[in-house]
């Protein structure tokens, strides 16, 4: 889900306001994040570069036993920051494209913040499912019992 939102915004298209330009990838979603008027103009690229990057070593972090906690944990973070932004961007300027998992058309924000609650939900059950070292069950083992001769 993640590695597909990572694609989409590669792969995202737009046109450049007042050109017949069109943007591709990072330079397609800085302008729409551009245009929702709460990064300064010249942080907007860096931002987009930033969660393009993100995503992908969150996919990555998400792909491999050894590091799964941690990316569920950057997931739990990554979520709750990208719910806070899109009710910052809503609220005052109404529906707006914000590019979320491969979105390119406005969608309504209680759908937004559903389906970024199940995704924060299936992240803490994961967080509680998957165990680091020294964590979980302990293996007791039998040291009293005579060894076989």
């Amino acid at each position: 889900m993640i590695l597909w939102a990572l694609c989409a915004k590669l792969l995202l298209a737009v046109p450049r306001a007042g050109t017949g330009e069109m943007l591709v990838g990072a330079g397609a979603f800085a302008s729409m994040i551009e245009g929702h008027g709460l990064v300064p103009a010249g942080l907007t690229r860096m931002l987009a570069w930033w969660v393009l990057i993100g995503e992908g070593v969150l996919a990555a972090l998400l792909m491999f036993a050894p590091t799964t906690k941690a990316g569920l944990r950057l997931l739990v973070g990554f979520m709750l920051v990208a719910s806070v932004y899109l009710v910052a961007v809503r609220v005052p300027h109404g529906p707006v494209s914000c590019s979320c998992f491969g979105g390119i058309t406005p969608s309504d924000l209680g759908t937004m913040l559903a389906r970024n609650g199940a995704v924060l939900i299936a992240a803490v059950a994961g967080l509680w499912l998957v165990r680091g070292p020294g964590e979980g069950i302990s293996i007791q083992t039998n040291t009293g019992a005579a060894s076989p001769a």
